[in-house]
């Protein structure tokens, strides 16, 4: 039942043998989601994700910036 090889599985012990903790829940999902973002890959993703989420909302900004200074020239030429 306790195969060291799987990450899932964990168990820990005092030096008098009793368990310091148990399984109260599980979820296949999030720990997909844990080994995934642990590969290189997961992290190179991650980072990337998270610059191109950056530039985005910057990108907008500046857009939102830009359109309002057109409006106010526009309203104070009129």
């Amino acid at each position: 039942d306790d195969d060291p090889t799987n990450g899932a599985t964990q168990t820990i012990t005092s030096d008098s043998g009793d368990i310091i903790g148990k399984v109260v829940g599980v979820s296949q999902v999030l720990g997909n989601i844990i080994i995934f973002l642990s590969s290189w890959f997961g992290k190179f993703v991650l980072v990337v994700g998270v610059c191109t989420l950056i530039i985005i909302t910057q990108l907008h900004s500046l857009y939102m910036t830009l359109k309002n200074k057109d409006d106010e020239q526009e309203s104070k030429e009129e």
